[in-house]
């Protein structure tokens, strides 16, 4: 059976997320960009894990029709 870190040259990485028991939601890097492009009109510019914990996520909103364009 072929070693997957062998197959990608040792580059293999593990999350393991840890939640505290008193957050009631949590979210991975893909629910909260699935939530954010199914239920808004937002782009999604990237999405990092930030201090081996968090997710830091960068979005863009369109600009508002009929602000003289400012937004």
């Amino acid at each position: 059976m072929p070693n997957p870190d062998r197959l990608l040259g040792g580059l293999a990485e593990v999350f393991v997320e840890v939640v505290h028991p008193d957050h009631n939601c949590w979210y991975t890097a893909y629910t909260l960009t699935n939530v954010i492009r199914k239920y808004t009109n937002w782009t999604v510019d990237g999405v990092w894990f930030f201090n081996d914990i968090s997710l830091l996520t960068i979005l863009s909103k369109p600009p508002k029709v009929g602000a003289g364009g400012q937004g």
